[in-house]
C-alpha cells in the first residue's frame, strides 16, 4: 500500500555529465538550463518499505479526445533504507542522510532547486538531473526526504536500545553472596590512615636504660668539702669575714635570750 506525499506538476529533467570535482554536482555544468531534456511531472509516494520517487513524461492519449495527454513513467528511484546496510548507532547524528545522497538523491552545490537522482531500470542505473521551477516545491521535496530518513533512523535507534535492554535483562541473578572456601575479599579504602602502635614505655623510638644509682658519699669526700670551703675563704677573704660577722650576730642574739 502506498501513500502519496507530494505531487509537482512541472519538473525539468537534464542529462548529467560525469562528476569530475570532489565538491559535488553543479547545475551550471548541465548546459543551458532553459532547454531541459524533458519537462514532466513528479510524484512522491511512501510505502511500508521505501520512499518512491517517480518522474512522468506526457504522452498522447490514444483512447481520449484529440490533443489529450496522459502521464507515462519516465524514471523511478526507490529510497529503501531498510534494505541498506544499517550503520552503527553512535550519538545523535543521523548517518542515513549520507546514504540517501550517495545512492538515491543528491543535492547540487550551486542551487537549492536542483537535484541528481539515481534512477534504476532493471539492472541498469543512471544519474539524471532534476529541477523545480518553484522554490517551494523544492523545499517540500527535500522535507519529505528528510522526514522519511529521520523516521527510519528513529526506528533503528529504538530497536538498538531495545536490544541493549534485553541483554541487560538476560543477566542471571543468582542471589548467592556467600564466599566459597578459600576465597577472600580485599577492600581498599581511600584516604584511610594507618594506626601506629604506641610504645608502652612512651617517648621516642630508642632503647631506654635504667637510671644510674645515686652517688655514695665517702669520708674522703667530706674532707674534700671542708678543704674546699677553706680554700674558698682564702680565695675570697671579704666573703669569709661577712660570714663570720653574721655568725657573731646570731650568737649575740642567742646570748641575749
Amino acid at each position: 500500500m502506498e501513500q502519496k506525499l507530494l505531487r509537482v506538476s512541472e519538473v525539468f529533467v537534464y542529462k548529467v555529465p560525469t562528476l569530475r570535482s570532489s565538491t559535488g554536482y553543479r547545475a551550471e555544468e548541465w548546459g543551458d538550463l532553459s532547454s531541459p531534456l524533458l519537462t514532466g511531472s513528479l510524484e512522491l509516494h511512501r510505502s511500508d518499505a521505501a520512499l518512491i520517487v517517480r518522474i512522468y513524461r506526457p504522452a498522447p492519449d490514444r483512447n481520449g479526445p484529440p490533443g489529450n495527454t496522459k502521464d507515462v513513467l519516465f524514471a523511478r528511484t526507490d529510497v529503501n533504507l531498510r534494505s541498506s546496510a544499517v550503520p552503527k548507532v553512535e550519538g545523535d547524528i543521523n548517518p542515513l542522510h549520507a546514504v540517501v545522497e550517495r545512492a538515491h538523491v543528491a543535492p547540487v552545490a550551486d542551487s537549492s532547486r536542483y537535484f541528481v537522482l539515481t534512477v534504476v531500470d532493471g539492472k541498469r542505473s543512471a544519474r539524471v538531473g532534476m529541477g523545480f521551477r518553484e522554490r517551494d516545491d523544492a523545499v517540500d521535496f527535500r522535507s519529505a526526504l528528510q522526514d522519511y530518513t529521520n523516521g527510519v533512523w528513529r526506528e533503528i535507534r529504538a530497536a538498538a536500545m531495545g536490544a541493549e535492554g534485553a541483554e541487560v535483562a538476560e543477566i542471571p541473578q543468582t542471589g548467592e553472596f556467600t564466599l566459597k572456601e578459600g576465597e577472600k575479599i580485599h577492600v581498599n579504602v581511600k584516604g584511610g590512615r594507618r594506626r601506629e602502635k604506641k610504645s608502652s614505655t612512651g617517648g621516642g623510638g630508642g632503647l631506654l636504660l635504667k637510671p644510674p644509682p645515686p652517688p655514695v658519699r665517702l669520708e674522703s669526700d667530706r674532707d674534700d668539702t671542708t678543704e674546699g670551703a677553706a680554700d674558698s675563704a682564702e680565695a675570697n677573704p671579704v666573703a669569709a669575714a661577712a660570714a663570720t660577722e653574721e655568725d657573731d650576730d646570731w650568737g649575740d642574739f642567742e646570748g641575749s635570750g
